[in-house]
């Protein structure tokens, strides 16, 4: 359903606004490992707007997971229009994330006891300004 090639994955989230099922969430929670940027952060958008509470515990981990990755890469995140940064895309993904959890399905960031998960405690600056 999310092939790269298709371009499926954009209509995840407009598929969950008419019907989100089982299906389309397992999809989306299979979806925040996926190596294209755009496809996870259509996962997360679709988890934190459509996402039963079962999705917080995927989304906290995926987090986790992303977080890991690039706690000592946060340069990489920076968007420049001097120098190539191929990895810059991954910001959108972090700020994806801070909404999802922090704003998604009533409020789940009240309900996350995880310094990880804080998005006060994002890779970038902007993405840190945008949280406080």
């Amino acid at each position: 359903m999310t092939s790269r090639a298709t371009g499926c994955w954009r209509f995840l989230n407009e598929i969950a606004a008419l019907r989100m099922t089982p299906g389309v969430q397992i999809r989306a929670i299979t979806d925040l490992d996926n190596s294209d940027p755009d496809v996870v952060i259509a996962a997360i958008q679709t988890l934190g707007q459509h996402g039963s509470p079962a999705a917080l515990e995927p989304l906290r981990m995926a987090f986790q997971r992303w977080h890991a990755t690039w706690t000592d890469r946060a340069a990489e995140l920076a968007y420049s229009r001097a120098v190539e940064r191929p990895n810059a895309r991954q910001a959108m993904v972090e700020d994806a994330f801070r909404q999802a959890i922090g704003t998604g399905q009533g409020g789940w960031y009240a309900q996350v006891n995880c310094a990880s998960c804080n998005p006060c405690a994002s890779r970038t600056p902007a993405a840190r300004r945008r949280a406080t």
